[in-house]
């Protein structure tokens, strides 16, 4: 990794402090340390000898880096995982910014070996989630350590360095980020979304299945991980959330409400509205009359 268009020694006028430490091993692998604290807004350019991956762990500090179509960005308290092809990156750090950061850099060969392990992880452009524990582990030990020439510290260095990948990898895995499934997939959930979010009326998951073309269980199960709901819980906000809006906008009766939401008896209408919004339809009605 060279950084360029930035006097990076410590008694350069860009920087209040400036500290990096670089530890490199034998299998391809590198962590790269960096403390500063920025006195201007500095625009950098990165360029990389080789491809490679990237994990970020940012303790403190927030930058954007570009590369052609692609923006990464490097906030306090996140991690970052991606991938660093030979072209050049132009980072932007802002004015008055305290930095803490480790950047870990994996070979490829590595990565795709993981991703036999941790099917379709990398298939993602960029991955971001908060710091683990493991993480801030190395991020305040770091500076408390220093690499020796011996094999045993540079194992050592090597034991930390996958630990952390493994540990970033097995929290993505857990994570609601990672569902398991295609862009193709992906999109069938996003076109019933637009089934839903346009209906009058409860739809089954067998109809909403046979339209957009998947089976029901990944149905149930893609869409579950997509929006936090079940398709019955994701139908009946929506429904719920539109007749608050037409009893507060519009002088519709009640019952001709609750049949446009999808519900066939006024009775299951008021109950689900009082659990969802703490009141009857016939209270909020009657806020709103009262306040014209």
């Amino acid at each position: 990794m060279r950084i360029s268009n930035s006097n990076t020694s410590k008694k350069s006028p860009d920087y209040y402090f400036y500290k990096e430490r670089d530890y490199h091993n034998l299998s391809g692998s590198s962590l790269h340390a960096f403390q500063f604290h920025t006195k201007e807004a500095l625009h950098l350019r990165v360029d990389y000898e080789k491809p490679l991956y990237k994990l970020v762990l940012c303790l403190s500090g927030y930058s954007e880096t570009h590369q052609k179509k692609h923006l990464y960005s490097f906030k306090s308290g996140r991690a970052l995982f991606y991938k660093a092809n030979r072209e050049a990156y132009f980072s932007n750090l802002r004015k008055g910014e305290r930095f803490n950061l480790v950047h870990l850099h994996f070979s490829e060969n590595l990565v795709e070996e993981l991703n036999q392990i941790y099917s379709g992880l990398f298939k993602e452009q960029a991955i971001d989630l908060p710091l683990s524990a493991q993480n801030l582990e190395l991020l305040n030990g770091i500076s408390r350590y220093e690499q020796g020439n011996s094999p045993l510290s540079s194992l050592h260095m090597e034991k930390m360095m996958l630990e952390q990948l493994h540990s970033f990898c097995d929290l993505f895995g857990r994570s609601k980020y990672w569902t398991g499934y295609d862009g193709q997939e992906r999109d069938k959930i996003h076109q019933v979304k637009y089934i839903l979010d346009n209906s009058n009326t409860y739809l089954t998951t067998a109809s909403l299945a046979k339209e957009v073309g998947i089976n029901t269980f990944k149905l149930k199960k893609f869409f579950k991980n997509e929006t936090g709901k079940t398709l019955f819980e994701y139908q009946s906000d929506h429904h719920l959330r539109k007749a608050h809006a037409l009893l507060l906008e519009t002088n519709e009766p009640i019952a001709d409400i609750s049949l446009r939401c999808g519900y066939q008896s006024p009775g299951s209408f008021s109950n689900a509205f009082k659990r969802k919004f703490g009141l009857r339809p016939l209270e909020v009605r009657k806020y709103r009359l009262d306040k014209s």
